[in-house]
């Protein structure tokens, strides 16, 4: 079970690299996650599992009951409305990485073996990352100049990769603050992946991305004020000479927008990301009724809605939306509250030549509009106790000290924390191959620091007694 776990994991962080920039395996390998885990959800009931579990495990798993249960509300509310392949996706894309966490828990027996092949893994991935940014990411973008390119495996969508950036970034700052004899090693590789970051030019997630890192920094130097300027300047020197290289070039990154846009920053008024939220409210006034149970799940705004609508038609070389079109049918998936509130949005022009600004998609809007504001509520809850726990995961590791645990709840704090800062800029709580590492990665510390506190406690105990045998 334990090989399968990383098998899956693996496949889904690399597939794309071999079905859309090699197009030499076939797309329907990158909807695994939706073969994978219902199959885990199916042994957990086969095998009737019920032993008690951890408080944090208690808690996700009625978080999962109650999004599930508001969902099933808003169907039955919106039935003339919904259709059946829209629902499921939400619904399964919502809770996937939560129901990952849930099904390890209740599969997994020897949980330490599989806590070292995901600490193993994810070295190994940071290797294969690198050779691919190297080997094809970097040369496609020099001839092309198209951020695009700048992928790594995770084939046409840069933004996506964004994430395994601050995965792989948060673990090397893990490593690098033990001060192992490789620490030289990671402080590069976390550089490389600042540098990718920026070569990516995912603009509006920018300052995101570096205030995840830097309450990672803080959190695990806290009043290192030294140590951490030394590793900062390094970090700092680096970006800018390879921005004044850049900017040198023929390359435009087009960062300068960025200040252009903070100078007037009302311009984005006018755009589709923030008057998508205005025309959402605008539906509210319609239909009051859907501000608190939604218009109905894959409806309006989601990623789910997006693939069974504009995803079909339009260009295959993204998504798997002609895959799942085989699965639940070829019909039409556009709703009411799609066309008059959302549709629009897609035929504006873009910002200083930013897609995203313009974007009507995200995953707050898509809990808002289509589950209302009790979904919201309790997906809300879900991912603040996520976060919370990061926090003090981190701040146990440190106390600890320990290898393996370091790095990996260094790696999730950032990785979390950047994941949910950046859910108001695109339907990334949906998205299997983003959620689905930081749900692991939550399975694995979580997990880590229950063994070493109940070995603590143990040792504890047997202390005790073996003084009162005396």
């Amino acid at each position: 079970m334990n090989n399968i776990v990383v098998f899956f994991i693996g496949t889904l962080l690399v597939s794309r690299l071999f079905s859309e920039t090699f197009s030499i395996i076939p797309k329907a390998i990158d909807v695994v996650d939706i073969i994978i885990i219902p199959f885990f959800l199916i042994l957990c009931i086969v095998q009737r599992i019920k032993e008690n579990k951890s408080t944090v495990f208690r808690q996700i798993g009625s978080l999962i009951v109650v999004f599930a249960a508001i969902s099933c509300i808003s169907t039955i509310v919106n039935w003339d409305r919904v259709h059946l392949g829209p629902v499921y996706l939400f619904v399964f894309g919502i809770l996937e990485g939560p129901l990952l966490y849930i099904t390890l828990n209740l599969l997994i027996k020897d949980k330490n073996d599989l806590i070292i092949k995901i600490f193993n893994f994810y070295k190994l991935i940071i290797i294969i990352e690198i050779i691919t940014i190297f080997s094809v990411s970097m040369p496609a973008f020099i001839l092309t100049q198209d951020p695009d390119k700048v992928s790594g495996t995770f084939g046409n969508n840069c933004y996506q990769f964004s994430v395994l950036l601050t995965i792989m970034g948060g673990f090397c700052l893990g490593e690098y603050y033990l001060q192992r004899k490789k620490s030289l090693f990671y402080l590069v590789a976390l550089l490389l992946f600042l540098i990718t970051f920026i070569l990516l030019q995912y603009r509006t997630a920018l300052p995101v991305f570096f205030i995840s890192f830097t309450i990672g920094f803080i959190i695990l130097y806290g009043r290192k004020f030294i140590r951490l300027s030394m590793i900062l300047m390094i970090i700092g020197l680096g970006l800018g000479y390879g921005m004044n290289y850049i900017s040198s070039s023929e390359v435009d990154l087009k960062y300068d927008d960025l200040l252009v846009l903070a100078a007037n920053p009302s311009v984005v008024l006018n755009y589709g990301k923030v008057k998508s939220y205005v025309n959402t409210w605008a539906m509210f006034e319609e239909y009051p009724y859907m501000a608190v149970i939604g218009s109905g799940p894959g409806t309006f705004v989601s990623r789910a809605n997006y693939t069974f609508t504009i995803e079909l038609s339009s260009s295959k070389s993204k998504g798997v939306g002609a895959i799942l079109q085989s699965v639940f049918g070829n019909q039409n998936y556009y709703t009411d509250v799609q066309i008059d509130y959302i549709l629009p949005l897609y035929g504006m022009e873009a910002l200083f030549g930013s897609v995203q600004i313009n974007n009507p998609n995200s995953s707050i809007l898509a809990n808002l509009a289509e589950v209302g504001i009790a979904g919201l509520i309790a997906i809300s809850i879900l991912y603040g106790m996520l976060i919370r726990h990061n926090i003090r995961f981190l701040q146990y590791a440190k106390f600890k000290k320990d290898e393996i645990l370091i790095p990996l709840s260094t790696s999730l704090f950032v990785s979390s924390a950047y994941f949910v800062l950046i859910f108001p800029l695109d339907n990334y709580m949906e998205i299997a191959r983003v959620s689905l590492p930081i749900w692991l990665l939550f399975w694995v510390v979580s997990n880590k620091v229950e063994i070493d506190k109940n070995a603590d406690r143990n040792k504890f105990f047997d202390n005790i007694n073996f003084v009162y045998s005396k």
